[in-house]
């Protein structure tokens, strides 16, 4: 099947063939698979993540985009480490993908933010994750995948810090104690 990497849709009684170094032919109706049996390995190399989107206040952020007075994406979205949002800008949506070339029907993601969500959370196969109204503070969202939900990905993560509404600040606070 597809999330296998098999294109084959169905094969042929009889039409098998092992060569003398090993290789297992397979006849089917839309093609030959070839693969050595020796060459199989028990641990499945997992998948590598790239970010392919940010979404603020339901705003797809480019790269250079002045948002409220401020330029939030220096460099794309997968070589960025920082997101520095006003309190303002506290709606975000994260986009990823699993760059996987034996099909990512069959990708699970998780996620996780230290110190706000430290439990890994399923996306249930969506490949976008969401978080409303952020508090002020520095967050790291970290995601990773598996294809056998036992060999994970690297963790990918993104910094996130939120301001301080300005009248939250140390500053206010000094001025409304001089008042």
């Amino acid at each position: 099947d597809r999330a296998s990497g098999v294109r084959v849709k169905s094969f042929h009684i009889g039409a098998s063939f092992k060569d003398q170094e090993g290789n297992i032919y397979f006849g089917g109706s839309n093609g030959l698979i070839r693969f050595n049996p020796n060459l199989l390995s028990e641990h499945s190399n997992a998948p590598h993540i790239v970010f392919t989107d940010v979404i603020v206040n339901n705003t797809n952020l480019n790269v250079g985009d002045n948002v409220g007075g401020r330029i939030l994406l220096h460099k794309d979205i997968n070589y960025t480490d920082k997101l520095e949002l006003g309190y303002k800008q506290n709606h975000l949506t994260l986009l990823f993908a699993a760059n996987d070339f034996l099909g990512t029907d069959n990708v699970l993601y998780q996620y996780r933010m230290p110190g706000f969500q430290d439990e890994w959370i399923n996306t249930r196969g969506r490949n976008e994750i969401s978080f409303t109204g952020l508090n002020p503070g520095d967050y790291e969202v970290q995601i990773r995948a598996s294809r056998d939900r036992q060999n994970w990905s690297e963790i990918r993560s993104l910094r996130i810090d939120v301001d301080v509404p300005p009248w939250a600040t140390w500053y206010a606070y000094t001025l409304y104690a001089l008042l």
